[in-house]
């Protein structure tokens, strides 16, 4: 008789990689001195949905073998050119 019983659905969701950016407007920056102005915000990790029972990571190659958990890695930045 065979049975599913260590069989588990990992399926999953994961936003891996995120950025929002915005480019300031040339006629705000024209008394500035400034020709480009970007703002950005970036996350890499951010989420992951998942019907797992353990913590794991659903993209592991084992789960024998112990892996850390995936670490959310947050930037913020000014790209500026004159």
């Amino acid at each position: 008789m065979k049975s599913d019983f260590w069989l588990e659905d990992i399926s999953y969701f994961r936003l891996k990689n995120l950025q929002l950016g915005y480019t300031l407007p040339r006629n705000v920056l024209n008394g500035l001195g400034i020709s480009s102005l970007r703002l950005y915000y970036s996350v890499e990790n951010l989420f992951t949905i998942d019907n797992m029972r353990a913590n794991v990571d659903p993209e592991a190659t084992s789960t024998r073998t112990s892996s850390y958990p995936l670490l959310q890695t947050h930037a913020f930045g000014i790209n500026i050119s004159f």
